[in-house]
């Protein structure tokens, strides 16, 4: 096994650092596994983060050149393609947010992407080994964080859940991308994707094909479907059919899955209609809101601001007004807020917080930047679906696509990059997935 530094001292230290970075994730892991019920948690795990990575560019245990060049050649080109636009989207975000005097508040939201794709370029560049038990640790941190949240959508009102309902929702949803592939693409005989076995440390490490494993994880993915389903928050639904997509193309006879899959959904679908409408119609949220989705809907030419959909439609429409106003600046995070105060008045949403932001993300830093703040947010979601659609075959790529698909959605429909817990959750999901997949060092 080849270390960074020579001689007796400088193995113990190189070894004393590498094992320091597996110590920093995988503290950060537990505040990961606890962050459904204390939405302040990502903020301290994401210094354990910036940690990590600052020492993993120091020192760490690395790999002999012949196990790690199939690895970094395979990841050099996904996470280069991740990194640059990801940088691209800072980049824009810092400049107009000097424009308008925002300061710094970019790197609240894409500078943790983009920190994070830096630190797996880093890991994957210099060839560093991961400890052999971090995989399993981070595992087994999102199986906690699963469970986490299933008791909290079981047992907390849906306004109660920490960060917002929607984007907790998508973290949870975040998490379900990670686990689903280790459970639905059937194991195969050889050693665990990049871990070659002669280099590769045993005991304490994570390898879904072991039965013990696979169980917990198949328990893990139901609880964390049934909190993204309860949880009533319906852009986060975008997983499910992503997870109908996976197990199909895993499964033994693809169409006979297909068929069974959509009969089970129309039977669900009903069987949540019909629990939606034996709801009083005087509730503010009917069951699953699915009949609620229906009346909201009915309602296009003339929108309620005090409902989901009617204020999305009525800041979509005042979002294109104020973009094609001010196409190349923006108006600025300020009069954003104005604006969506102004569009949606706190009185229409009584028992809630005020509006701050248009719904859909990518309006809603368009609206703040222009058209520079629109490419910006195309460029942070493109990267990290670039990063999929380049990442070696197998669970990885399809890891990073539910990660990409998830974020699109929220692209799409929310402003979740608005709050914390949720880009810190996408951040650590991708980084969480190709750590599985690094090389792994020796226990000793």
């Amino acid at each position: 096994m080849g270390i960074a530094s020579e001689g007796p001292t400088g193995r113990s230290v190189a070894l004393g650092l590498a094992h320091a970075v597996g110590a920093a994730l995988g503290l950060m892991t537990l505040w990961l596994a606890i962050q459904p019920l204390h939405d302040r948690a990502p903020v301290l795990a994401w210094s354990f983060l910036l940690l990590a990575a600052a020492a993993s560019g120091i020192a760490g245990v690395r790999a002999s050149p012949t196990v790690l060049q199939g690895h970094r050649s395979a990841l050099h080109r996904p996470l280069m393609r991740w990194m640059g636009m990801a940088l691209a989207a800072c980049l824009i975000g810092l400049v107009m947010g000097a424009w308008h005097a925002e300061g710094f508040r970019v790197m609240r939201q894409d500078g943790k992407l983009l920190l994070v794709a830096l630190f797996l370029w880093v890991l994957n560049r210099h060839g560093h080994r991961v400890p052999p038990w971090l995989p399993a640790a981070l595992m087994s941190a999102l199986v906690v964080q699963m469970l986490c949240a299933f008791v909290a959508a079981l047992v907390l009102p849906r306004g109660a859940l920490p960060g917002g309902p929607i984007p907790w929702a998508t973290a949870v949803a975040l998490g379900v991308a990670v686990i689903a592939p280790c459970v639905l693409i059937r194991p195969t005989s050889g050693p665990p994707t990049g871990h070659p076995g002669p280099e590769t440390g045993v005991g304490r490490s994570f390898d879904p094909r072991r039965t013990d494993w696979r169980m917990v994880l198949t328990v893990a993915l139901a609880m964390g479907v049934t909190a993204v389903i309860i949880s009533r928050s319906r852009g986060a639904w975008v997983i499910l059919p992503w997870l109908m997509l996976l197990l199909t193309l895993h499964s033994v006879r693809p169409w006979r899955t297909l068929l069974i899959l959509s009969a089970g959904a129309g039977v669900a679908l009903a069987a949540a209609l019909h629990h939606d409408a034996r709801q009083s119609a005087d509730l503010v949220e009917r069951g699953l809101r699915l009949l609620d989705l229906w009346d909201e809907l009915r309602q296009w030419n003339t929108p309620d601001p005090g409902t989901s959909i009617g204020s999305r439609l009525l800041l979509w429409q005042a979002a294109w007004d104020s973009l094609w106003a001010h196409p190349w600046t923006g108006i600025g995070q300020t009069a954003r807020m104005a604006l969506v105060q102004q569009v949606v008045p706190p009185s229409a949403l009584p028992g809630l917080e005020p509006l701050a932001h248009v719904h859909q993300q990518y309006l809603n830093q368009a609206v703040d930047h222009g058209l520079p703040g629109l490419l910006a947010a195309l460029l942070s979601a493109g990267g990290l679906a670039a990063a999929a659609w380049s990442a070696p075959a197998g669970a990885l790529r399809w890891q990073w696509a539910g990660i990409a698909v998830v974020h699109a959605g929220g692209l799409l429909f929310n402003a979740n990059m608005t709050h914390g817990p949720y880009v810190f959750a996408t951040a650590m999901a991708m980084a969480t997935a190709a750590l599985l997949h690094a090389p792994r060092g020796n226990s000793t």
